[in-house]
């Protein structure tokens, strides 16, 4: 389960994309229409590694490097 969190009242998260580590895109949720509070996006079969989340939102991109164990 990948969960994020938006504090923002102004910010709206658009989608959300998860990649391996050598950049290839896994999965793409869109998840504008969510609680956009706390998102929880179901992730499963993920192999043990590092991953990057990429979130976009109304006032840009963010990215996070993940670690599944």
């Amino acid at each position: 389960m990948i969960n994020v969190k938006n504090n923002l009242k102004d910010t709206t998260v658009k989608s959300v994309t998860l990649f391996n580590i050598l950049g290839q895109s896994l999965s793409a949720w869109n998840v504008k229409n969510e609680d956009q509070t706390k998102l929880q996006i179901p992730v499963g079969n993920l192999s043990s590694g590092t991953y990057i989340v990429k979130v976009q939102t109304t006032k840009g991109h963010i990215s996070k490097k993940i670690i599944i164990n």
